[in-house]
């Protein structure tokens, strides 16, 4: 199972290694953000999404639980992806995930010391982890790497590139889905996640 995406597709698809490690051989990430950014998933009055045609104008917000008055430290926390003891128990649970990622250092976001962070945490806990970071005008080649901002990385060419890469490195290796559970502490709660049969279950408990 790998998992490609590029902002926020690309966090999801970190969250997804963290949550479910044995189901998750692989991610290409293209410019997420390592924090959880609270426009991406909590409900706010602006819209997040604008469409304009010659006729209308459409205003898109995501349908979400969470508001600024009800969301928790703990909810921050288990999408949090520097959250070191949850990359602890992550790692515990498989270290196959190989993960690729491409960065500008002149994101507009200011995000690249975060996924520096990150990636080097990876390597240190075992994983096969590499971060190509876009330093200046020298990079860019116009193709892959076309700007120095948060959309200068092309998505399509950089998974066309890397996913033969991935999958190179994990030929001959045999992935059994074995049914498993972890737990994330997180501030005053704990976030299990469990195989049940054909389902992937959270359940949220105090801490």
């Amino acid at each position: 199972m790998i998992y490609a995406g590029g902002c926020y597709g690309s966090q999801i698809a970190h969250l997804i290694a963290k949550i479910a490690p044995h189901y998750t051989q692989g991610v290409i990430d293209v410019a997420c953000a390592v924090l959880p950014r609270k426009q991406m998933f909590m409900r706010t009055a602006e819209g997040e999404f604008y469409f304009y045609t010659q006729h209308l104008e459409i205003s898109c917000h995501t349908k979400s639980f969470w508001t600024p008055h009800n969301f928790s430290k703990a909810a921050f926390s288990i999408r949090n992806l520097l959250e070191l003891k949850h990359l602890q128990i992550q790692s515990e649970l498989s270290k196959d995930c190989i993960f690729v990622s491409y960065h500008s250092q002149k994101d507009e976001f200011k995000t690249a010391d975060e996924k520096e962070r990150l990636y080097k945490t990876y390597v240190d806990l075992g994983f096969d982890a590499s971060l190509h970071l876009v330093k200046d005008k020298n990079d860019i080649d116009g193709k892959l790497i076309r700007g120095l901002k948060h959309d200068g990385i092309s998505n399509e060419r950089v998974f066309k590139k890397e996913l033969p890469l991935i999958l190179e490195k994990l030929e001959g290796k045999d992935f059994q889905r074995e049914e498993k559970s972890l737990s994330f502490p997180s501030d005053d709660k704990i976030y299990h996640f469990k195989d049940t049969k054909d389902k992937y279950e959270l359940k949220i408990t105090p801490l």
